[in-house]
């Protein structure tokens, strides 16, 4: 079995961390067909993320980041899919979209 240990420049990394616990945990909807039509979406979302994580966990780091991608897409304020794109960004590696990506979830936020 092989070991992928992710080496990052200090800022970086310091960067990904602060925007890991910035990100939070949960959100209020109120009633109504339109907060189930936001509720349909989140799911969808967060489905997306989930299986983002699973592919990250398998390796596929690139069909992560689009797994990632569609999440967002799904629901852009899904701060999750955010940060774990960043992380998947940092697998593939492709240093310049993790922090293009980390800067603009931290602005969203």
């Amino acid at each position: 079995m092989s070991c992928h240990r992710l080496q990052l420049p200090g800022s970086l990394l310091a960067a990904t961390l602060a925007l890991a616990a910035a990100v939070p945990t949960a959100r209020a909807t109120n009633g109504g067909s339109k907060a189930s039509e936001s509720c349909s979406a989140r799911e969808a979302a967060y489905r997306e993320s989930n299986l983002g994580v699973a592919l990250l966990e398998q390796f596929r780091f690139v069909d992560a980041v689009e797994a990632f991608s569609r999440a967002i897409e799904k629901d852009p304020t899904l701060a999750l899919a955010r940060v774990n794109r960043v992380i998947a960004y940092l697998y593939v590696p492709d240093h310049d979209a993790a922090r293009r990506e980390a800067e603009a979830a931290l602005e969203s936020m």
